[in-house]
């Protein structure tokens, strides 16, 4: 079935649309999807095309989805739909996950679902990131016959039907849980976007809880509840997965890298590496 039997999506005023009316029973057809850097210099530029793209953003910033702008940090997902224009607000440049697929509606009897163009996944960010990554690597071109092809493809977008029902319930799964406490939730942002923002600079976690107006302990069970792992942890994944980054975009020597990633000992970075990553740095530059 082709796209022209469920019909091409108009893309409507943002203002009018928080999110993306999809087929509940269908299959997207993937055009491209992988991981691929997004410079600085890309800011200000107009996107247009034909499918809809989804990305979980490494990086922060602001993006313009029509006439609907969303600000948005490392981790959260945003859906541009097909036919508009898509223009972001870079302060720095990083990387993203991205994946393009056919445009399709609901047919008569299928009510469909509504996917936020906007998901902020608080502690399931590493659960997405594994489902995009999944997909890419489903979807990477192999030698092989052509029905083995056809199988990664329609397995790869049957992950993805399955992701866009994931965003699609989560905002449910939010509002049903409840936020017994606004205001530890909004400490808690602005504490994540500090550190997203500083953690390449020392920072220490008492003087961060201290700045949350949060008890200490309090603010330490809720910070993991809210985004899973605790604040060392969390600065940890940042300065690593900065650290991939430059592996694989520059030359610079690795203790240089340790130190812009603001792990100025070069043995405890390499050691930190090699516990996320499996590898060492050297070898990661190479590999990939």
């Amino acid at each position: 079935m082709s796209t022209s039997d469920f019909g091409f999506i108009p893309f409507r005023d943002q203002q009018l649309m928080k999110n993306l009316q999809w087929p509940l029973h269908c299959i997207p057809k993937i055009k491209s999807a992988g991981r691929f850097p997004m410079p600085r210099s890309n800011s200000g530029r107009d996107y247009l095309h034909n499918e809809v793209a989804i990305h979980q953003h490494l990086y922060a910033g602001t993006i313009l989805i029509g006439k609907k702008a969303f600000c948005f940090l490392p981790g959260d997902l945003t859906i541009s739909p097909p036919g508009g224009v898509t223009v972001y607000d870079l302060p720095k440049g990083g990387a993203h996950w991205c994946i393009h697929f056919e445009a399709v509606a609901p047919t008569s009897g299928d009510s469909g679902f509504r996917i936020p163009l906007h998901l902020s996944p608080g502690s399931r960010r590493g659960f997405f990131e594994d489902r995009f990554r999944a997909i890419s690597e489903t979807l990477r071109p192999r030698k092989g016959r052509r029905s083995e092809t056809k199988l990664a493809a329609a397995n790869a977008g049957a992950q993805l039907q399955q992701l866009l029902l994931m965003m699609a319930k989560q905002p449910l799964d939010d509002e049903k849980k409840g936020r017994a406490n606004r205001r530890s939730d909004q400490a808690l942002d602005a504490i994540r976007s500090k550190l997203e923002l500083e953690f390449q600079q020392p920072l220490d976690v008492a003087t961060i809880a201290a700045d949350s107006g949060l008890s200490r302990n309090f603010f330490a069970a809720r910070f993991r509840e809210r985004f899973g792992m605790t604040v060392d942890g969390y600065l940890l994944h940042l300065r690593i997965e900065m650290a991939k980054n430059l592996l694989l975009s520059t030359n610079l020597p690795i203790k240089e890298i340790a130190y812009e990633c603001g792990i100025p000992d070069s043995n405890y970075f390499n050691k930190q590496f090699r516990r996320a990553t499996g590898t060492s740095p050297s070898l990661y530059r190479i590999g990939s």
